[in-house]
């Protein structure tokens, strides 16, 4: 079946060759800002090794975590989600901090792109968990039709992370609770889901690459949502996803005006950084092609793994029942599975999604993503027939 799909996706590539170019560039725009985020992000690593052995890093987590737990109860309407508290007080406190910093120090004449990486660093946090955290929650919040927050907080703060994040990660207003709920959530990753990335060969960098470089990014631009809005006849949600598409990019054409150069670094940068991140996840959530093209969500793979925040792994529970807290995510899976005790879903013990992106598109040993696959009824199957049958689901020869 997987390969069926990727030689009719290859006809239809080859009868689109004048998008050619703007696959190029589109390819290769995306793997510099791969190369970017190894670049800063591995600084910042070392960084963030030499501070946790100088700084007492776990007393320093214990009293923010007893802090933001003391305060839950108070503005959360569900004081499960302390978690969240950290990381939007830290986000809201650094990123205008540091866009005002920029502002500064390039009037000064600082080298700009020092200054723009320095920037982007803030953005990520270490290992790049502050910008996957940010997407977590913001991720969690569009799917809470009454947002986070309590009291006064309800109604002024009910899309705050994803306002937050149109000004600071380059993150159109509405992708979240518009095309992620309404949409993506709709077609499940399905073939009419304009982020679906079926029709891929997934052991070729060169089909990730231009997913994450052409599909994802019209995605990404406000490009696609629109037209699956009105086939649907989806008139208030397209109307508005239209204005926050003109917001947006009035704030964007309203920085390359102040500044070039800091337009690049607070709105264009970021865009691709998130078009990064989101397509990364998109595309590795959906990693293997089910024999069941009937029921997209057996497409959705699931990693247990202690790093994943918010439950984030549990991907095909989430599908599975999209407004699941995060918390009940573990026992909505063993639901489905209980449910579709033939399904052979994709389950992974031991690695995050960076992880798995390491091993299938840098290291290239999906005997080790095999190894790792803990899914029902392949606990007797030998290493080599795994992974002989994962390969066959990745869609490449």
């Amino acid at each position: 079946m997987a390969s069926s799909v990727v030689a009719s996706a290859r006809a239809t590539q080859r009868g689109s060759l004048w998008l050619a170019p703007f696959d190029v560039i589109g390819v290769c725009l995306q793997t510099a800002v791969f190369l970017y985020i190894g670049v800063v992000g591995g600084i910042l690593d070392l960084l963030s090794h030499a501070g946790q052995a100088l700084l007492p890093m776990a007393r320093i987590n214990g009293v923010i975590e007893k802090a933001a737990r003391a305060v839950a109860p108070r503005i959360l309407a569900d004081q499960r989600d302390w978690p969240i508290l950290p990381v939007l007080a830290s986000i809201t406190i650094l990123a205008p901090a540091s866009v005002a910093l920029q502002i500064v120090l390039i009037g000064r004449g600082v080298p700009w792109l020092l200054v723009c990486a320095v920037h982007h660093a803030v953005l990520l946090g270490a290992g790049g968990r502050r910008f996957a955290k940010v997407f977590s929650i913001k991720h969690n919040e569009a799917h809470r039709p009454k947002g986070f927050f309590r009291g006064p907080g309800k109604r002024l703060l009910r899309r705050y992370t994803e306002a937050l994040s149109m000004f600071f990660y380059g993150n159109i207003f509405g992708l979240d609770y518009i095309h992620h709920v309404k949409v993506h959530h709709a077609e499940d990753g399905g073939p009419d889901d304009p982020q679906n990335s079926h029709g891929y060969d997934r052991t070729s960098t060169w089909d990730f690459l231009r997913y994450v470089g052409v599909r994802h990014l019209a995605v990404t631009l406000g490009f696609a949502t629109p037209r699956w809005l009105r086939k649907h006849n989806r008139v208030r949600d397209a109307r508005v996803f239209a204005v926050s598409i003109l917001v947006f990019y009035a704030w964007v054409a309203g920085l390359l005006w102040l500044n070039w150069r800091l337009a690049m670094a607070v709105a264009i940068g970021p865009l691709l950084l998130s078009n990064v991140f989101a397509a990364l996840a998109s595309w590795l959530q959906h990693a293997f092609e089910s024999r069941n093209t009937t029921d997209p969500i057996a497409n959705t793979i699931t990693l247990i793994s202690p790093t994943e925040y918010l439950n984030e792994g549990y991907h095909l529970a989430h599908h599975y029942r999209s407004g699941t807290h995060w918390t009940e995510l573990p026992q909505r899976f063993e639901e489905w599975r209980a449910r579709n005790p033939g399904a052979q879903p994709i389950v992974l013990e031991g690695v995050d999604w960076v992880d798995l992106a390491v091993l299938l598109y840098v290291r290239r040993r999906l005997d080790l993503v095999a190894e790792r696959w803990i899914s029902a009824g392949q606990a007797n199957v030998t290493l080599e027939t795994r992974t002989a049958l994962l390969r066959e689901r990745l869609g490449g020869g």
